[in-house]
């Protein structure tokens, strides 16, 4: 979650995106959950931004107990999240790079999907060849996860977040360690839900200014969710 193959890391790159989405937002319920071997909504639904942005800033490696990264546990958990059963358009926005324990993912996506109307957006986190290795803290200092002897090495899996974003009728968008225009992609896509047909998400795309990273075992990972209709709603 804090490596650093850009500066300063994947998890401040990641809620810097989250708060750009929503600055594009005009009475939107945004909501965060967060997680990494578990998974918890950290806040609830709200269209008060500038309490939220103040939650998103206090979430970091200590935010979770559990290592890991479970996406299937993650949607479930978000999907939880919409509380009304209405006709809205709902959606989440994931922020990841992919990796999951056995979570079975596109199970709960169906779930989400065919119960709550549900689409879910992706955005692939990392470098997608080499990756980025996991910095810990130990008791010789700054160090690097290891797994059986050897350094371990976390990179972007695009196939599994495709096949979420498919399965569900949402976008699958490529960030890798480039800088998106999140406030692009929350309107021809996010904001647009009800009309939105999958595809790969084709966005103008800068070097990223910040460095992306979420750990296979130390992931912290951030689950956006947006609810549509007139209150149209965003958990992260």
């Amino acid at each position: 979650m804090m490596a650093e193959d850009v500066t300063p890391n994947r998890l401040e790159r990641a809620k810097q995106m989250i708060k750009d989405t929503v600055d594009e937002m005009a009475g939107d319920r945004v909501g965060l959950t967060i997680f990494a071997g578990e998974a918890r909504q950290q806040i609830p639904l709200t269209s008060h931004y500038d309490d939220f942005k103040q939650g998103l800033d206090s979430v970091g490696p200590s935010s979770l107990n559990r290592g890991g990264s479970r996406l299937g546990d993650a949607i479930t958990v978000a999907s939880r999240g919409f509380l009304e059963v209405t006709n809205d358009h709902k959606a989440i926005v994931l922020f990841t790079d992919g990796e999951d324990q056995e979570s079975r993912p596109l199970e709960a996506t169906r779930l989400a999907k065919d119960e709550k109307g549900i689409r879910i957006f992706t955005v692939g986190l990392g470098d997608l060849k080499t990756g980025a290795r996991v910095p810990v803290n130990s008791a010789r200092g700054d160090d690097f996860l290891t797994h059986s002897g050897k350094q371990v090495w976390s990179k972007l899996d695009g196939e599994t977040l495709e096949k979420i974003a498919s399965e569900s009728g949402g976008a699958y968008i490529p960030a890798g360690t480039k800088q998106v225009n999140m406030g692009d992609v929350y309107h021809r896509y996010i904001a647009a839900v009800d009309q939105t047909q999958f595809e790969t998400a084709k966005v103008d795309s800068y070097e990223a200014r910040f460095q992306w990273f979420l750990a296979p075992a130390l992931a912290l990972l951030l689950l956006e969710v947006f609810w549509g209709g007139n209150r149209r709603s965003f958990a992260a």
